[in-house]
């Protein structure tokens, strides 16, 4: 980890990083930079930049749902509005306590 006071160094430890050959052209640096090596000794810098908002992607017209096939609950729907809608969230704890009534009526 790079810390940004330290990225655009001209002297000491880090002066390396103004000498990095990238594919592309690096971005002004104003917060902490990561390096990382991959298993094959591959260097990879993460940069964090903040999105822009587009105009295409704050507004939906059309109706959209994602699902999410989930282990807890199947499914979980998110509409790109905000709203979140659980099918069988409870099945999971009815299949528990229906268990627990089984063990429990054996015991006795």
């Amino acid at each position: 980890m790079v810390l940004a006071r330290d990225y655009n160094r001209k002297k000491g430890q880090f002066s390396f990083l103004k000498h990095i050959v990238s594919s592309e052209k690096l971005p002004e640096v104003n917060n902490t930079v990561i390096i990382t090596l991959d298993k094959l000794g591959r260097f990879y810098i993460h940069i964090s930049v903040p999105l822009e908002d587009r105009e295409s992607q704050t507004s939906c017209n059309r109706r959209i749902v994602s699902i999410d096939p989930g282990v807890r609950t199947f499914p979980t729907c998110y509409v790109p509005r905000g709203r979140v809608v659980e099918w069988g969230s409870r099945d999971f704890g009815k299949y528990l306590d229906y268990a627990s009534n089984a063990i429990n009526s054996k015991a006795i």
